[in-house]
């Protein structure tokens, strides 16, 4: 891009949260094994302890903990699993254009954080699926 130009997310990145759930999927993720401001996945639940989550993720998705966004709970993918519907997830329209590895540090940016919508009351943040 151009020196100067704006760069609009919802251009360049697609919301992914659509797919569903499927069998041999063994790693489940919710909010809780996220650390926040920490970008790798160091812990998950297992399928075979029981889970009502059904929103599938993939190697190179971003997930973004939608609840209590200041936390800035964002993790890249490196494995499939299964996440729950506090999550969202997102990866590049094209890589080429925006490196997927790059989009988890743009989106724990305060610049990012501070242009997303939320709910009131304050103490329970939230970011619209709409709104990647």
């Amino acid at each position: 891009m151009a020196d100067g130009q704006i760069w609009r997310c919802g251009a360049q990145c697609q919301y992914c949260g659509t797919q569903p759930r499927q069998a041999g999927i063994e790693r489940v993720m919710g909010l809780e094994h996220f650390d926040p401001e920490n970008l790798h996945i160091k812990r998950w639940a297992s399928l075979e302890d029981g889970s009502s989550f059904s929103y599938k993720f993939v190697p190179g998705q971003t997930l973004f903990g939608k609840r209590r966004t200041y936390q800035k709970k964002v993790v890249f993918a490196e494995f499939e699993g299964i996440c729950s519907g506090e999550i969202l997830t997102f990866e590049p329209k094209d890589p080429k254009v925006l490196l997927p590895e790059l989009l988890p540090f743009l989106y724990q940016t305060d610049i990012f954080l501070s242009m997303l919508w939320v709910h009131p009351p304050a103490l329970y943040h939230r970011a619209p699926a709409d709104q990647p």
